[in-house]
């Protein structure tokens, strides 16, 4: 999740947020957000997605987009290769497949949580993101 914090830092000074709660349902989304907002919400939502996991958090930009899965898995898509290179420096190296799913939503007992709702709800209110009803 560190590792999150740090690369959204190289992101436009824009950009656009989704929050889904997997467990209750519930997606947030918001666009043209100030980065050092979005940054700062990530960073307090680190435990949040390491204790829990069914939560999805994408940041994105017209050329970028990170997403960490609900299993926990951070995928970048981006129209330029820029990353590659920060991910290699970084000792990382590109996979043509993803792993097996740690979760699985049909298998794990999807109990809704007050304090993850709580959590996730806070953040939403502080980037000012709106509730998409799904």
């Amino acid at each position: 999740m560190d590792l999150v914090y740090h690369l959204l830092s190289f992101l436009d000074p824009a950009v656009d947020m989704m929050l889904r709660d997997l467990r209750s349902g519930r997606t947030w989304q918001g666009a043209l957000l100030p980065l050092p907002e979005v940054r700062e919400a990530v960073g307090r939502l680190r435990q949040t997605f390491v204790a829990f996991g069914a939560v999805e958090c994408t940041v994105y930009t017209d050329q970028d987009q990170f997403t960490i899965t609900r299993d926990r898995l951070l995928i970048i898509d981006s129209r330029t290769d820029r990353w590659t290179y920060r991910l290699d420096a970084a000792g990382f190296e590109p996979r043509a497949q993803l792993p097996s799913p740690t979760w699985n939503p049909e298998r794990a007992v999807r109990r809704r949580d007050a304090a993850l709702e709580e959590t996730l709800w806070v953040a939403a209110e502080r980037l000012g993101l709106e509730e998409r009803r799904t």
